[in-house]
This record gives C-alpha cells, sequence and structure tokens, in this order.
C-alpha cells in the first residue's frame, strides 16, 4: 500500500468516525450508521476504477458483490436525504444538522479517497452533499408585495381661468366658483344683429309711432 493510500484510508476512517459520533450522540445504532457511511461511499465512489478494492478494505469486505449492493442502495442519496436523517429531523433537529455535516464530509472523503478521482465522481459528491443538507430546513415562503389603495377619492381641480377672466356675480355659476366667458355681441350695445335682414326682426330703424288724437 503506498503512503497516499494510506493517507486517503485515514481520511475515510475518520469521516467514517465523526459519523459514528454524530450518530451515537443522536441514539442511533452503531451497525446501522455503518451500513449507512459504506452506502455513501460506494455510491459517490461507484463509477471510479478501483473503487471496488479499495472499499472492500476500507470497510473490512470481502465480496465485491457487496460493493455494488452498497452502491445501488446509496444512490438515492443523491437526491434525497438518507432515511436515518429524515428520522433525526423529526425528533432531534440539532442532532440531525451534525450527522448530516458527517454524511457531506464523508462523502467529499469517498471522492478522493476510493479508487481514482474524476468529474462524475466529484459530480455525485456534490449532489449528495446538497440533498442531505439542502432539505434540512423547509423553504421560507416569498414575501409578497403589500397592495396599495389610494385614500382619496376627490376628483382634481380643474383650472378653466384660459376660457375668460370675468367671472359672474350672480346665478349658478357665480356659486360654483368657475370663471365662465363674458358672451361679446357683433351688432353693438342694441343687442341686435348688425345685418340688414336681422335688423328688421329686432325693429331696428322703424320710427316709433305717434300718439293718436283724442
Amino acid at each position: 500500500m503506498t503512503a497516499s493510500r494510506n493517507t486517503d484510508d485515514v481520511v475515510i476512517h475518520e469521516a467514517v468516525d465523526r459519523l459514528l459520533a454524530a450518530g451515537t450522540e443522536a441514539g442511533l445504532d452503531a451497525d446501522r450508521i455503518r451500513t449507512e457511511a459504506g452506502a455513501v461511499a460506494a455510491a459517490v465512489a461507484e463509477s471510479a476504477p478501483g473503487a471496488p478494492a479499495d472499499w472492500l478494505r476500507v470497510f473490512g469486505r470481502e465480496r465485491t458483490t457487496e460493493f455494488f449492493s452498497a452502491a445501488n442502495a446509496g444512490r438515492r442519496l443523491r437526491t434525497s436525504p438518507s432515511d436515518t436523517l429524515v428520522a433525526l429531523r423529526l425528533t432531534r433537529r440539532d442532532e440531525a444538522t451534525a450527522y448530516a455535516d458527517a454524511l457531506v464530509e464523508l462523502a467529499a472523503a469517498a471522492a478522493v479517497g476510493l479508487g481514482r478521482p474524476g468529474p462524475i465522481v466529484a459530480q455525485v459528491a456534490s449532489e449528495v452533499a446538497t440533498a442531505q443538507r439542502g432539505s434540512s430546513a423547509a423553504p421560507a415562503a416569498p414575501a409578497l408585495p403589500t397592495p396599495t389603495f389610494p385614500t382619496s377619492t376627490t376628483p382634481p381641480a380643474v383650472d378653466l381661468t384660459s376660457f375668460g377672466s370675468s367671472a359672474p356675480t350672480a346665478g349658478p355659476a357665480a356659486s360654483s366658483g368657475v370663471n365662465l366667458p363674458t358672451p361679446t355681441s357683433a351688432g353693438g350695445s342694441t343687442g341686435c344683429p348688425a345685418s340688414r335682414r336681422s335688423s328688421r326682426r329686432c325693429g331696428a330703424g322703424r320710427p316709433l309711432p305717434r300718439p293718436g288724437r283724442r
């Protein structure tokens, strides 16, 4: 065994020990924790060349089929939290956070310590980390803007001063305060039209009748 491989084994063993410590602190069975640790590590390193042999050595197993069985059991941890983690979040939320962190550390250790690392292995480790930590808290409800409504229904004032400057002194228009234009006559001060035909209707130019004799 090379020095580098020995170091990787130590890193994985330490990650498993932290997971065991977090799980037993929360009251979990040690064998259950070891089984889940093996599933996480195998699922992360499944595609790495040489990973089965390294996994058997680190977890003290003998048959290659055990590696693939563990990898098959751990694949769903790429998209959802483990059953153990789900149970902890329902009863012991603080311990659940520590257990999720330990699972993520184990996934990272398996990605570099089992077989020959590659981009697919790194991607799987990232997915496992997101699945285990991502649901640790329920998403907050989105904040919605508070609707605003107008506080006054009074119509805006209309300026009619451009229609005339003289205001009436009596009548409804005077009391309303609205400036109305002053009418102008084209026929002079008599109030009759200037045309000849119109002046006949008004009586313009007719002599006054003479008083009758008694």
